[in-house]
């Protein structure tokens, strides 16, 4: 399957800060790491859904999702960010009965991949995840008491969409107060479009539908970063 995205190296919580207050608020997201969605319950968040197009990342928010809610933050870290315990699937054995059997072999494709050696097939890790920096900057792992506080609110499940972008507005009718396309822009439509044809493209063809169709009467698009500003 497609590489899969462990960790998110945008600044999720400082962009969601810039939302207001999301206490009991419903939002859909990209899938991607889960981040977005971890860093939303963390602000109060009532109600999160996600899509992605590649199936594999929702077995990493599944995966995230059940190590959260029943193992310590200690054990997460080690998991994800040690050098002896990398992917150390012993670490899993309290929560193995609570995984889907989609987790399961993907877990085990894992562990048939040497995902030391660049993490072939499966995982495109993002080494720059493991330095202080990217971890204080995820705020739901920065420190215990955060991660505690999303245990608390997280649900047994995450609801999952596996689409694209273009499809999304015709895959559900829900209404959402907050609408989290991080980068997905930059990969839309041929490279050889300027970016004011690519804008007007995107307003066109995803974001009135998405705005017609699943956007409450005060709810926001966030569609894309700029990744160079001084805040």
């Amino acid at each position: 399957g497609d590489p899969v995205y462990l960790f998110t190296n945008e600044n999720v919580y400082g962009t969601l800060k810039t939302a207001g207050d999301l206490a009991n608020k419903k939002i859909l997201t990209v899938g991607a790491s889960g981040d977005h969605v971890f860093e939303s319950y963390l602000l109060g968040a009532g109600d999160v859904h996600t899509f992605d197009i590649n199936s594999n990342q929702k077995n990493v928010i599944e995966l995230k999702n059940h190590m959260i809610r029943n193992l310590p933050y200690a054990n997460f870290m080690d998991f994800f960010f040690s050098t002896d315990n990398f992917f150390n699937q012993n670490i899993l054995k309290p929560i193995r009965h609570k995984l889907s059997d989609n987790l399961r072999n993907f877990l085990k494709k894992c562990s048939d991949n040497d995902i030391h050696n660049d993490i072939r097939g499966n995982f495109r890790y993002r080494a720059a995840c493991t330095s202080e920096y990217e971890i204080k900057r995820l705020q739901y792992i920065s420190n215990e008491s955060n991660y505690n506080t999303v245990r608390d609110r997280l649900p047994e499940q995450i609801p999952f969409l596996h689409c694209g972008l273009s499809q999304l507005a015709n895959t559900t009718t829900q209404k959402y107060d907050l609408i989290l396309l991080s980068n997905i822009f930059d990969y839309l439509y041929s490279t050889s479009y300027d970016k004011a044809l690519k804008l007007s493209h995107t307003c066109n063809d995803i974001l009135t539908p998405l705005l017609t169709n699943n956007i409450t009467p005060k709810g926001r698009i966030y569609f894309e970063y700029v990744w160079d500003a001084n805040t």
